[in-house]
């Protein structure tokens, strides 16, 4: 569990350091247990294989989901939120600001983990001093047989003719194993 004090406490100290993070830099990662990454300009996600159906809407709608649709407005080259590495204190944590008119929505999903200077933030991931800011490692439980893990490839929606049949919503995503 994220402790939001624990990252306040390393703002708020004087040998603290703040750099603007590119998306490029944290991908790919692993946001509560689910791997996120870009490939061929598309987000993929790699989803552990006891993941449910109800456990892929919860995360949808936590810091996972935020950092997906970041993701993808990445590829689709349209605006996306703003991530920061803070560290200090042997501490270390990724986070996102949120813009004033997503405030409403972060705190609905009671999101919103502290504010730098005016701005309120999301704690994407906190780590240790010596982690690295990607992390592509997955929890495994014991005891479930290896299988193939399965995958979510979010479609480049810009590649299909405007004159297509083939309608795809901004939203929609395509299983694949």
């Amino acid at each position: 569990m994220i402790n939001p004090e624990k990252v306040l406490a390393i703002v708020n100290e004087k040998k603290t350091s703040v750099t603007d993070l590119n998306l490029n830099q944290i991908v790919p990662n692993n946001i509560d247990n689910v791997i996120l990454t870009i490939s061929n300009n598309k987000c993929e996600m790699i989803l552990p294989k006891s993941m449910s159906g109800n456990d892929f809407k919860r995360w949808k709608n936590n810091r996972g989901g935020i950092f997906s649709r970041d993701l993808i407005n990445f590829t689709l080259n349209k605006p996306y939120g703003k991530y920061l590495l803070i560290e200090g204190n042997k501490e270390k944590a990724i986070i996102r600001l949120i813009e004033d008119d997503e405030l409403d929505r972060f705190e609905t999903l009671k999101l919103v983990d502290g504010v730098i200077k005016d701005k309120s933030y999301m704690i994407l991931r906190h780590m240790n001093n010596q982690d690295s800011l990607i992390k592509t490692d997955i929890y495994i439980e014991q005891g479930i047989e290896e299988a193939e893990v399965p995958k979510i490839i979010i479609p480049d929606i810009t590649s299909i003719p405007e004159d297509s049949d083939n309608h795809i919503p901004s939203e929609s995503i395509s299983l694949f194993d």
